[in-house]
């Protein structure tokens, strides 16, 4: 897993709830996560509908270079 800190400002500039695999995922939406390249998988069942973490401030920011951290 990435060094990302998981910190309020990251937080805000985190994008995921944009992700169309976050949009597809209820269990995402009514738990509110976010911000999986820094606390990384998700708990929820997850799956693929497209990513947006190339758009990502955090993920540009912090040189990341993989998609889909809420499964990985």
């Amino acid at each position: 897993m990435p060094n990302v800190a998981n910190t309020p400002e990251n937080f805000k500039k985190c994008i995921c709830v944009g992700c169309p695999t976050y949009q597809a995922a209820e269990c995402l939406k009514s738990s509110g996560e976010k911000l999986f390249c820094a606390k990384g998988k998700s708990e929820c069942e997850i799956a693929s509908h497209g990513c947006i973490c190339a758009a990502c401030p955090v993920w540009t920011g912090n040189g990341l270079n993989a998609y889909y951290y809420c499964k990985m």
